[in-house]
């Protein structure tokens, strides 16, 4: 077969064989060529590779394929892909076309690597800036949670002073009602206490005067004035202060400067009484008013 009459299906073994990533160089152990570009339109520097040299090295390493050498483990598709291989790299033609499809095979899987290489470094970015994303929105979510943590736990310390305060109010106007109480209590029962010994006096007075009828009676007129004169007003305790309203309404009468002496006891004391039942009734009205603005108070 003329080289003119196999150029056109030794290109098109050249390309299959370049398209199939068959190496034919190693095949018959021969140097692949050097490149000075990687473009289409590299060139290759092996100016010692000629046919005899490729069919040297075909010879080399077919032998043992051939069949002959094989006998029954003779492999027709190898042997024939040996002679692909020498017919392709002897034609200057097939094999400039052979190289330059492997050459754009080989630049097209480095630009097919760059592309995965990049890819794969925009996954890893992507990753990365989702993982960064995902970590800051946790990140937000512990620091939200803490500040409502810290939130509610002022809100409950505010509770707690409020309540407190509360409690200490009652407390305090619990003791204000209770000192109150005690006050009024001690003041009627000086009141009472003073009743007693007004009473007292006026029956031992009245006793002394049924005992001493006749002739001791201007002398028992004079003990007897003595005796009365023992009671001051001052000893009666002035009602605690009140408002002008209250005073208005609970308007104490006040004992004269000089109280009356009478010879006779009894009258002394039905004349005595009315003031004094005036004083009290004056201090049990001032006792319920104050009652009554504490509670409304409270």
């Amino acid at each position: 077969m003329s080289d003119a009459a196999a150029s056109n299906e030794l290109l098109a073994a050249a390309k299959d064989a370049a398209a199939r990533n068959v190496d034919y160089y190693t095949l018959l152990g021969l140097d692949p060529p050097s490149t000075t570009a990687e473009d289409a339109e590299t060139t290759f520097q092996q100016p010692t590779l000629t046919r005899e040299v490729v069919q040297r090295a075909w010879r080399k390493r077919s032998l043992k394929y051939h069949p002959d050498k094989a006998g029954a483990a003779f492999d027709k598709d190898k042997w024939e892909e040996f002679g692909l291989a020498r017919d392709i790299l002897a034609s200057e033609e097939a094999r400039r076309v052979y190289d330059g499809a492997r050459v754009g095979l080989q630049r097209k899987q480095r630009e097919r690597d760059l592309m995965n290489a990049k890819q794969r470094r925009f996954a890893e970015e992507l990753e990365k800036a989702e993982g960064k994303s995902a970590r800051d929105a946790e990140a937000r979510k512990e620091e939200d949670a803490e500040r409502e943590k810290e939130r509610g736990q002022q809100a409950a310390a505010g509770r707690m002073f409020m309540e407190e305060r509360r409690k200490k109010m009652a407390e305090a106007e619990e003791r204000e009602r209770e000192r109150e109480r005690r006050e009024d209590d001690e003041r009627d029962a000086k009141i009472r206490e003073l009743e007693g010994r007004i009473a007292e006096k006026a029956r031992r007075r009245a006793e002394r005067k049924a005992r001493r009828e006749g002739g001791a009676g201007s002398k028992s007129r004079e003990v007897d004035g003595d005796i009365a004169m023992d009671v001051d007003k001052e000893s009666v305790p002035a009602p605690p202060a009140l408002a002008p309203d209250v005073q208005q309404q609970t308007k104490i009468p006040s004992l004269p400067v000089e109280m009356p002496i009478s010879d006779d006891p009894v009258k002394f004391w039905e004349a005595q009484w009315p003031k004094t039942k005036a004083r009290l009734l004056a201090a049990q009205r001032a006792k319920e008013v104050r009652a009554r603005k504490t509670s409304t108070v409270a």
